[in-house]
């Protein structure tokens, strides 16, 4: 039998970024397709952080050096090096965010780094399970 998607989240944003192209970034956008479709969510998919700007919902993105799903705090983003002005990351927009004393009403959800390549179908799962059941303990203001 299908799961049928909790009616609460269909009008919520689901936001993904990252790169699809490469195998150590693309993770995020299975799982993120995966959370939507269980939980009936709006997936969003970022091309530009400040897209972000006056949006309320979650983003999932992948963290190098994280072992475990879980909520992510502008706090704990870590600087990179940027080359250009163009080099603008989801780090450095909560980071400035933060800076400038603004509030983000989206909730940023962490995943491991992983090769896509290289994660099973129950590794996947996983991952999917505790994205989803993050998202239900941790509700943006307007659900």
């Amino acid at each position: 039998m299908r799961e049928q998607p909790e009616a609460h989240f269909m009008s919520v944003k689901l936001f993904v970024a990252g790169n699809p192209l490469l195998d150590e970034d693309s993770l995020q956008f299975e799982v993120a397709k995966r959370v939507s479709k269980k939980l009936g969510m709006r997936l969003v998919y970022v091309n530009h952080p400040e897209y972000l700007l006056g949006q309320e919902g979650y983003l999932i993105d992948s963290v190098k050096g994280l072992a475990d799903v879980r909520k992510i705090n502008s706090s704990e983003l870590v600087e990179r090096k940027s080359v250009t002005a163009h080099d603008y990351d989801i780090g450095s927009f909560f980071r400035l965010l933060h800076a400038m004393g603004e509030k983000s009403e989206v909730i940023v959800i962490g995943i491991p780094q992983k090769k896509m390549s290289s994660c099973s179908e129950k590794d996947m799962e996983k991952i999917s399970d505790a994205v989803a059941a993050l998202v239900k303990l941790s509700s943006p203001k307007s659900i």
